[in-house]
């Protein structure tokens, strides 16, 4: 129930990060990346808690936020996590 929960709240997740992005607000972006960071480690995806990891650690106005890198993170670890639980 667990893995279904976060396969369909990470979307969401990541929407609240781009916009927090767009709006600028830091505060928004660093809970996201963290609700993203935390989920991620409960099902052992590292590579995608630790880029969220590292964009929770880090200000908004320092670099620009990999988001896209994210997402692009996220498409992977999605269907690695569909098809541990389809098996």
């Amino acid at each position: 129930e667990l893995l279904v929960t976060f396969l369909s709240e990470a979307p969401t997740m990541l929407e609240t990060l781009k916009t927090a992005v767009a709006k600028e607000d830091a505060d928004a972006y660093r809970r996201a990346a963290h609700s993203i960071k935390s989920n991620a480690e409960i099902f052992g995806a590292t590579a995608l808690a630790d880029l969220s990891r590292r964009m929770e650690l880090t200000r908004l106005s320092d670099a620009p936020p990999p988001v896209g890198d994210l997402e692009t993170m996220w498409s992977d670890t999605e269907k690695a996590l569909k098809a541990l639980h389809n098996a």
